[in-house]
């Protein structure tokens, strides 16, 4: 199968690519290479060092914007398969200049992308959604719950999903949870955490936060099935399906780390619970391999032996 994947050098979009390459498939992406944190060079080159090497070795990478002759390299490559990870994967809603980026620039691109779609003939459109979509869900949720975002991230996610659901009929959505993993440059929790731990620097996490973790070999596996695997018109949970709050997780690390952190009591986030997975076993017969605490084994190989996280 032939494979454009747009966002495909980021976080995910990397080891997706991995993942594809390694079940035999041909992959092209187009990735601007753009990140949003406040990145340490070393870090940063380290990682897409790793990315370089290891994840998209032998990669057709076309270093640019999708709105930038996005639809020139469609017509030219001709993918089965369009996946569409792009967008500002983080919920800064301290950070206008972020927020309206979401609220414009990633909306408008699922728009364009939709639009060149349906000129293009395709087996299958995949768009990339979150839990962020559903704002607060305490309990353990399925793929039919409502979506009431509340923060621009989460309404960036709906939108495109609507967006998606209004003018196609060969897509697929998948919503996911809270990645971790190795090679993240856009600061998820898990990272902002390591990487305090490797500098000896002092954190503090919110006893209130649930989290649905996934590791990201997992996530990617989940993505590669849905493509192959699903009839159209069907979303999908590719998730942990067990929200634990992040203080369980943070003490996971201490099996591995030495160090001390505070703990808060803020409610400054959605209030996120269980994102149910049954319907991805029963339907495609993935589930995620990786436990928690193995998952974080693995991270902590990478960790370890690039000395970041």
């Amino acid at each position: 199968m032939k494979y454009l994947i747009i966002g495909g050098g980021g976080f995910v979009g990397s080891w997706l690519t991995h993942e594809l390459i390694s079940r035999g498939h041909s992959v092209a992406i187009i990735d601007p290479f753009i990140y949003y944190s406040d990145l340490d060079k070393d870090r940063t080159r380290k990682i897409n060092n790793f990315k370089k090497k290891y994840l998209l070795k032998g990669v057709k990478i076309y270093h640019k914007k999708f709105e930038d002759g996005g639809e020139k390299i469609l017509e030219k490559e001709k993918p089965d398969i369009l996946i569409h990870l792009a967008g500002i994967p983080l919920e800064r809603t301290d950070d206008i200049e972020i927020s309206l980026k979401q609220l414009t620039e990633d909306v408008v691109l699922t728009y364009r992308i939709i639009e060149i779609v349906k000129k293009i003939p395709l087996k299958k459109i995949i768009f990339m959604s979150s839990i962020s979509a559903y704002g607060d869900c305490e309990d353990v949720i399925d793929e039919d719950y409502r979506l009431l975002p509340k923060t621009p991230y989460g309404i960036s996610k709906a939108s495109g999903e609507f967006l998606v659901k209004a003018q196609l009929n060969n897509w697929n959505i998948i919503r996911t949870t809270n990645i971790y993993g190795f090679a993240d440059l856009n600061e998820r929790a898990c990272n902002i955490i390591v990487g305090k731990i490797l500098k000896g620097k002092n954190f503090w996490i919110n006893k209130n936060i649930m989290m649905d973790f996934i590791y990201v070999k997992d996530l990617v596996a989940g993505i590669a099935e849905v493509s192959l695997k699903a009839p159209a018109k069907e979303v999908f949970h590719i998730s942990g399906n067990n929200a634990i709050s992040l203080t369980k997780f943070v003490n996971i690390l201490k099996k591995h780390f030495t160090f001390e952190y505070e703990i808060r009591d803020i409610q400054d986030r959605p209030r996120r619970g269980t994102m149910n997975n049954k319907k991805a076993k029963k339907m495609l017969g993935w589930f995620p391999k990786m436990s928690i605490d193995k998952g974080v084994i693995d991270y902590v190989k990478y960790v370890k032996e690039y000395g970041i996280a």
